[in-house]
């Protein structure tokens, strides 16, 4: 999942599947501190990586991802392994409780912005895990560069603030361009 965190206070939830013993958990955990991922492999474990909140506070894009391969659980952050645990077995999941992307009951909930939360059918190796974070840093590279291009055609600097803005309105207004959040 590609996550902005606005707020890293106490747990914040990415996806949650609360089945009992069938339970399924990717969180940030104690302010942020924790990335922690918990499957039920001959019994419910969370394999807990610690992470420095500062550095996935900084108003960009983080992937973070997790992996189970019958013999390890893996915590990756910005396409590098953060934590590991050993536990082989398999994995039991499922049930009839819905997945929940952010919160599972309203409390937890994940604060800031998620985009591409992906559960694969099948264990992802170190290499497809920095393969998939080397992708989406391209993709945000050339959205950047979108958004720059755009900007470039609105922004007009003048001697104030006030005529900065009026400047900037009538570019948006005279070439029909549409206001968005990152414009």
């Amino acid at each position: 999942v590609w996550v902005k965190p606005a707020d890293l206070g106490g747990y914040k939830e990415l996806f949650r599947k609360e089945d009992g013993d069938r339970r399924v958990l990717f969180s940030f955990q104690h302010g942020g501190t924790i990335l922690s991922f918990g499957l039920n492999v001959h019994g419910y474990i969370e394999c807990d990586a610690p992470i420095n909140p500062t550095q996935i506070l900084d108003g960009a894009w983080h992937h973070c991802a997790a992996t189970f391969d019958g013999r390890r659980m893996v915590v990756y952050l910005d396409g590098q392994e953060v934590g590991s645990r050993p536990r082989t077995g398999e994995l039991t999941a499922g049930g009839t409780a819905p997945g929940c992307i952010g919160s599972a009951d309203g409390s937890e909930c994940f604060a800031g912005t998620m985009d591409e939360l992906r559960i694969f059918s099948r264990p992802l190796r170190s290499v497809e895990m920095t393969e998939l974070y080397r992708r989406g840093r391209a993709a945000l590279a050339t959205h950047a560069r979108q958004v720059q291009e755009r900007l470039r055609t609105v922004y007009a600097l003048k001697d104030s603030l006030a005529e900065t803005l009026a400047a900037c309105r009538k570019n948006l207004w005279e070439k029909g361009l549409q206001r968005d959040t990152e414009l």
